[in-house]
Parts: C-alpha cells; structure tokens; sequence
C-alpha cells in the first residue's frame, strides 16, 4: 500500500497460527510433502495426451489451453497433455524448495511482529515434527532433528534438505513517477535521523538483508552469513552451489527470523505478489530493465542474469517446490506492456484513468464494456464518458493505491497480467517467453494463453537450468535466448508444486463452525465455500454469493446481500470491534477531514486484535518517522477538521482514536483465485489458503508461542498422509 509517498506524488503530480484450509472438494486430505511424497495426487485426471510425456509442448486439441475470452481455462484447464503427468514424472522427493514471497508494503507493518515469529515457526516444524501417539494425537512434545520421539512416533519423517529463500512483492516504479529507487522519496528516515533504502525495488531476487529479529526498532541491516552468495539458506548435510550447509535447528531459526525481519514493511505500495514469484521461479528471461521506446511504449531491455543464476542455484531439478505467498492485499502489478506498450501509464500519477463506459458498471463481461479513451468510444452519449476520467484525488478510481481494484468495471480494461498465467507457471511443462507473451506484429495485447506460444521448457519443470559459466560474474554473463528457452526438460511432477497465500480472508469462512472460536478449519473447500469467498464467476466478474466482507469497496457494504452462509458486516456507527470479522465499516474517502497517508482506502476483509495498541500520534510518528507510513490511526490532515466516529479506521481505539488496537487485511483476491484455479487442472496439488487474521490473537499468558496461532498454513496440509480421493472440479 502506498501511504506517504503516494500523497507527495499526487500533489506534485496536480501541481505539475494462521487459520489454514487445504484440499479442494472431496479431498479429505493433500499428499506428505516429505521424503516419503506417497501417490502424487494426481485425482479427476482425464487420459495423458499422446504428448504428454516429459516437456512435450501443449496440443491445443489435448491440452486445454483453448482459453476463454475472459482468461478462463478450457475444459481441462492449463494441465499437462490433457491430465496430468505421464507415468514417468517423479512423484517423490526428500528435498524441498521453499520459497516466501512477503509483501513489504507499509501496509504490513501492523503484522511485522507475528511474521517474524510464525515463518521461521514452519522451518522449526518440518525439521522437528509433532510427536503423536498411535491414534495421531500430539504427545506435546517434537521430534529430534534425526526424528526420534521420547514417546510416540514423528507425525512425518523430518526434512533433512531443505532451501528456504524469500523475495519480496516491490518491483519498482515500473516506469511511472511512484515507488522510486532514488532520492529522497526512495529512502526511509529512521528514530535516529539516519536513513535506510526502502527496497522499492527488490527485483525478485532472493534477499539475504536480515535485522534484529529481537529488537524490531533496529533497522540496521546484514546478510546471515549463512546465505552465502546465493541469497538462500540451505539446510542441508552437504553445502550447496553459494550457500553454506546449516545443520542446527536453532541456528536455522535465527537466521531465518532474521531474514523475515529484514524484508521490512516500506517497500513499494503497488505490489506484485504473484509476479515476484513467477519472475524468480518461471520467466524463461526476465528483463534486466525497462523503457520507453520513441512512441513512450513500454519494452523489456536486456535478461537479469543476477536472477537466473540465483534461481540454478537455489531451484533444483528433483525437490518438491513450495510457493508460499503472504500478504494483506490484492495482486497489484500492472503488465507495463498491455495494450501497446501503455499499460505503464496506470504507474503514474499525471496519468489521469479514462473510465469505462455505463455497461461496465453493470456487466463488467458484456462487449459494450470498454474504455472511453479508445478511439470511437469517447463521446458525450455515454453517461459514464461524458463524467471525463478520473481526477480527484480521493476518487478510487484516480487513486494509484487502487487502480487495480475492479479495473475492468471502472476502466473498462485491465492492465494485469490473466491469472491463467500463473496457472501455467505452477502446471504447464511449457510457458512463452516475452516474445511468446507479445509477439512481433502481434496485437499489442497479452497472448501468452495461447497453446501456440508456449515456445520455452519450463524452468520450474526443466532438468538443468542454464548458469554463469565457471568464473564468470552473473552480471556479465550473457546467454543467449535459446540458452534459457531450449531447456532439457526434467521429470519433476505437477504433485510436487504447491502454492499457498496467507492472506485477506475471514477465518470464519474457512472454519468448520464460525460460531466456535476452538472449532477446526476446513479441510477442503467446496464450491460453496469458493462462491462464499470469491462469488460465482469471478473471472466473468459475476460476484453474485460472496460475503459482503470479501467485497472490494471503499463505501460501506451495509447494503450487500447477506448469502447463505455468509455474515453481515457492522454500520459505520456502530462500536469498536462491534463485527467480529471486520470490525465495522468506516468512511475511506473523507475529504473533511482528510485521511493522513491515504486519500482514500478499502473496507476491510478481517481485523484482529493487537497484543499491544500502536501509538499513531503526532508525537508518536514525529519521534519514529516509520509510522508515517504503516499507522493506521494518524491524526487528520492538519487544518482539515476532526474526524467524526465514522470517519475514523475501524482499526482504530473508539475513545482515542490515534491508537491502534486492531491489525487488518484487505480482500486478497486475486492471490485467493490463484489458488482456486489450481484445483481446476487435473493432476495439480491443490491451492491452500489461510486467513492472515489468526483465530486467537491475544495469547492467554504472555509465554503462550504467537507462532502456534499463525502457523504457515501449507505444512498442516502437506504433512497428511492419506492418500486424496477423487476432488470436485472448480474448488482448491
């Protein structure tokens, strides 16, 4: 989320123990991601196509990449041949690849503290695994690193090869005026007056920066020297390529909190929570940088080669791949390069949105939903065209923070990558490289769906992936375009990929009984859950079912339809905390007085409470200038008013509203498809989600482990041994 520099661009701009659910529907439970992976999965399969074998290239008539014009998938979805793997994929591993992707927008802030506890709290339970007696109750006491129990039995057999790695959702300024990597706005002011980069852009690489993990208000900033030159760390009996082996679990640990601290929460506000990841793991060749061609068309320049040989060296050919996505906001990135080369104008704060026209506010799918700035729309017959396009600084629609909220229904266009995409890169042996995404004389619009420009081997599905010669620096290493595409293809199966997102969902949606704070999660989510959580048809923007609390909305959403199942969200005059879920509903876009760090925000999807209220004060933020940017319960701006009860946060102290007592998370949409398209390809480790808004917050004594409440939401799923019947199509 963009807070503080977001405002100061604007007005120069007009001047000049997480909650968890695994399985989809009819799977009672997910593979053991461990050394003993058991039958991969692979449920509801159709029969391999005839080029289904190892890196064969998708067939349009097998493969289902016959996609919509919506985005969506064919009948078999972006698999593998037709279903799946063939016979001769690996099912099983004893190394894992564990890959976190952390939003470090300001807007993280509030959870900097639990994630610092509950992330390394997932490595602790691989290496040291549950102890439970014959039944499978836990004994209350862990494994040793070798796996012995003092009574009972490991619940799974303890990791002994592991790669962990973080990057990280900045990607820059991605060619507009926000997000900085220079100057002033691109660095962060520190309690003592110094100053420290604000990682706007970490380019997806692996981040080895670590801080005191004891102390969160020393920023100072080292790499682990158990990362060595590879930005990972490698629990492992031997050490691998640029890492270090680490053979003891404290020390793991440490390192690792250390890491989680040293992501930091004053990264770029326009995330990209699923890019990161898809440009560390699958981009055949990612870009080294971007620009302007003479027409100000957006083109990728050069290969980063730093990335890739981090990615030879942390990705190996034969682990089981974890991706685990956490965040407290929807998918942002914008696709720089739609439409033409000018979808980087949705970067830029003198770039004034064009709406949509009147159909799209109706019937976001519907061929008369377009954009008013394309040629032969503008006129002054459309209601909606004649308003002219977005321009106030705390209409959502002009507000960068939330460009990407409902683009097609305000814009009548989206500038983001098609989930589909995403889809492919964690079960498509085959993907496009950027000419494959926009090729040469092509139409200027994203077309790497299609079967036919499926051109590369995979790297997450590759054998080898292509590395710095030996003695040869990654940046001046220079391969060249049919080094990184023309990839020998590897054996690794699709049950051996995961996702998971920890994100801006209830909890109360994914347990078995809302009503019980002690009740279980899901283990699967049905179809109805899904509508609960993303409503009937997200990809044609039919949104009929969802709870009024994954709505994306900066106005009250009092009025919604309550579904079944569903729960009703609180008035904005209600109390403090008067709506278990969310809190209550507020007034985001208050121009009197006006929000200090956001013109205009989003209700919001969960809150919880704060072990301890933060202190959003003017003298507060004045001694601590961090806070500007992830304080929730600022004071107005100054000369504007006070703020009425409804104005305030709903995260905010009733009685003094520069506190804040509740931490929150916004509708993570489209990070939550992700993982509901997973369970639509045949084969595929379904997706797992988790609410970011624990069960428990407030421990009942203080040496109660934060880290039990939030625990990593894909272990407790991946560590179950029975094998998965046969799943509904359309749930995760």
């Amino acid at each position: 989320m963009l807070r503080r520099t977001l405002i100061v661009m604007a007005e120069a701009a007009v001047c000049a123990g997480f909650a968890l659910v695994c399985g989809c529907g009819g799977t009672a439970d997910a593979p053991i991601p461990t050394v003993d992976a058991g039958p991969d999965g692979r449920v509801g399969m159709g029969v391999p196509g005839p080029d289904a074998g190892p890196g064969a290239p998708h067939d349009a008539s097998t493969g289902g990449d016959d996609a919509g014009d919506d985005g969506s998938p064919g009948d078999d979805g972006p698999g593998d041949g037709g279903g799946g793997d063939s016979g001769s994929m690996q099912t099983k591993s004893a190394k894992i690849d564990l890959l976190f992707d952390i939003d470090n927008s300001a807007s993280m802030g509030d959870k900097e503290a639990y994630l610092t506890r509950a992330i390394p709290d997932l490595v602790t339970r691989l290496v040291s695994p549950n102890c439970v007696d014959a039944a499978g109750n836990p004994t209350g006491t862990a494994a040793d690193a070798a796996g012995h129990c003092a009574s009972g039995a490991p619940e799974f057999k303890p990791v002994r090869d592991m790669h962990i790695g973080i990057v990280s959702s900045s990607l820059g300024p991605r060619l507009g005026n926000v997000c900085p990597t220079t100057g002033a706005l691109g660095t962060q002011v520190l309690p003592n007056g110094s100053t420290l980069d604000r990682h706007n852009d970490d380019q997806g690489h692996l981040l080895s920066r670590a801080s005191d993990p004891a102390n969160l208000t020393n920023y100072a900033e080292a790499p682990p020297a158990d990362t060595g030159t590879s930005g990972f760390l490698d629990w492992a009996p031997t050490p691998s390529a640029g890492a270090p082996a680490i053979t003891d679990a404290a020390r793991l640990q440490t390192d690792l909190q250390g890491m989680v601290i040293g992501v930091h929460d004053f990264g770029c506000g326009i995330e990209s929570q699923l890019e990161s990841w898809y440009r560390f793991l699958i981009q055949p060749d990612p870009y080294a940088s971007l620009a302007l061609d003479a027409n100000r068309e957006a083109q990728w320049q050069g290969v980063d080669t730093v990335l890739l040989a981090q990615r030879a060296d942390f990705l190996r050919p034969d682990s089981l791949v974890a991706v685990i996505v956490v965040s407290d906001e929807n998918d942002s990135e914008v696709d720089v390069r739609s439409f033409n080369g000018t979808g980087w104008n949705f970067m830029d704060t003198s770039f004034d949105p064009p709406r949509g026209t009147s159909a799209c506010a109706t019937d976001a799918n519907s061929a008369a939903c377009t954009s008013c700035g394309f040629s032969g729309t503008t006129n002054t017959t459309d209601p909606a065209c004649a308003m002219g396009p977005y321009k106030s600084l705390n209409d959502w629609g002009y507000d960068l923070n939330l460009r990407h909220v409902h683009e097609k229904e305000k814009y009548g266009v989206s500038v983001q990558f098609p989930i589909q995409r995403y889809v492919l890169g964690l079960t498509s042996r085959q993907v496009p490289d950027r000419s494959g995404e926009y090729p040469a004389g092509g139409s200027g619009m994203y077309a790497g769906l299609a079967a036919a420009s499926h051109d590369c081997t995979n790297p997450l599905f590759a054998a080898k992936l292509p590395s710095p010669p030996p003695g040869v620096d990654p940046s001046q290493w220079q391969p060249t375009a049919a080094d990184l595409c023309n990839l020998t293809p590897g054996t690794r199966g699709l049950s051996l990929v995961y996702y998971s997102h920890i994100g801006g969902v209830p909890h109360q949606l994914l347990q078995v009984d809302p009503t019980n704070p002690s009740s279980p999660q899901k283990v699967h989510l049905t179809a109805a859950d899904w509508t609960l959580i993303l409503g009937k048809d997200p990809l044609a923007y039919d949104y009929t079912g969802i709870d009024p609390h994954m709505i994306e909305s900066y106005q009250s959403r009092t009025g919604a339809v309550v579904p079944a199942g569903g729960f009703s969200v609180a008035d904005s005059s209600a109390a403090e905390g008067a709506d278990p879920i969310s809190g209550r509903e507020w007034i985001t876009d208050s121009t009197m007085a006006q929000h200090n760090g956001l013109n205009v925000d989003r209700e919001y999807a969960c809150t919880f409470k704060l072990p301890a209220p933060r202190d959003c004060s003017t003298a507060a933020t004045n001694a601590d200038p961090t806070l500007l940017d992830s304080c929730d319960c600022m004071s107005p701006v100054s000369g504007t008013g006070a703020f009425t009860h409804a104005q305030v946060p709903a995260v905010c102290n009733d009685a003094t509203p520069t506190q804040q007592d509740y931490a929150k998370a916004y509708p993570t949409i489209r990070e939550l498809l992700l993982a509901q398209q997973l369970g639509e390809v045949d084969g595929a480790n379904q997706g797992v989600v988790s609410s970011l808004c624990p069960i428990h917050s407030v421990p009942a004594t203080p040496s109660t482990a934060i880290a039990r409440r939030w625990r990593p939401s894909w272990i407790a799923c991946g560590t179950r041994s029975s094998a998965s019947p046969p799943r509904e199509r359309g749930s995760v």
